[in-house]
């Protein structure tokens, strides 16, 4: 590998710097703390928003936070991006999704707060990352001011890709393994987030380092000076990574950034 001088590591959470089991190794600590100890930012660019990963930045102390899929990024209390979805189009997302009978389940995220239209099963295993939010009916509350992202529970995605096809200013994903499908503005992407991010800290992108699994990863991975997916990626997203290292249960990305990075 070329030695370039890292100022930005960006790093996904789920499947990718977590293990399965949502758990963080002793190990990767050690490694994150070493690479603060350097000088190098560190920085979560995930689907989640904030308050729902708070166990994991207790443990690694990002410097930088990018949430739901880039449409919001924070270096502590200093907004550096913001692209909330047009309020018409998060309307009738809403009133679309309420009155559907195959949507199992609608979440909604906004600055401050998660709403849910159903209560979240205690034995979910990331039952305690979202046990804080809000149950509401939204086939009776319309307005939630700025909506960062729009979540559904569906086992047919086809019925969802329907509704997003009459929503062109929205982007639509659905995520490996599971059911749920998530909704953002255009303006709302990791790799807008983490572009935003690095101009903002006054960082070439050719000085930074991003990981990451899923297919919302893809632009990041190719934006970053170096693109790393871990070994239990989407075979799309390691054909779009400069690098592959070892899987998220075996610490795949603080292996990676030992060798390249903290030994250099």
């Amino acid at each position: 590998m070329t030695k370039k001088p890292f100022k930005l590591i960006a790093v996904d959470l789920d499947h990718t710097l977590l293990r399965s089991d949502k758990s963080i190794s002793d190990y990767t600590k050690s490694v994150f703390k070493r690479v603060r100890e350097k000088g190098i930012l560190i920085a979560f660019v995930t689907a989640r928003a904030q308050r729902s990963a708070q166990r994991f930045c207790k443990q690694i102390e990002p410097d930088i936070f990018v949430a739901n899929s880039g449409a919001l990024a924070h270096k502590g209390n200093t907004m550096l991006y913001s692209a909330p979805i047009k309020k018409e189009d998060s309307s009738g997302l809403i009133e679309r999704f309420a009155t559907h009978s195959s949507i199992e389940q609608i979440g909604l995220e906004t600055t401050s707060d998660y709403y849910s239209s159903n209560e979240f099963d205690p034995s979910w295993g990331s039952y305690e990352d979202y046990c804080h939010a809000i149950v509401v009916d939204f086939k009776k509350q319309k307005d939630f001011g700025d909506v960062y992202k729009i979540s559904v529970l569906a086992k047919d995605v086809n019925i969802v890709k329907n509704i997003a096809e009459d929503f062109p200013n929205i982007n639509f994903i659905s995520y490996r393994d599971e059911n749920w499908h998530t909704f953002r503005t255009l303006e709302a992407s990791k790799e807008i987030g983490l572009s935003a991010v690095a101009e903002s800290m006054g960082i070439e992108l050719e000085n930074t380092v991003a990981f990451g699994d899923d297919k919302n990863d893809i632009g990041m991975l190719r934006m970053a000076g170096i693109g790393v997916a871990v070994d239990n990626a989407l075979p799309e997203v390691k054909a779009a990574a400069d690098y592959v290292c070892d899987d998220c249960d075996n610490d795949g990305v603080a292996k990676w950034i030992e060798e390249n990075i903290c030994l250099q």
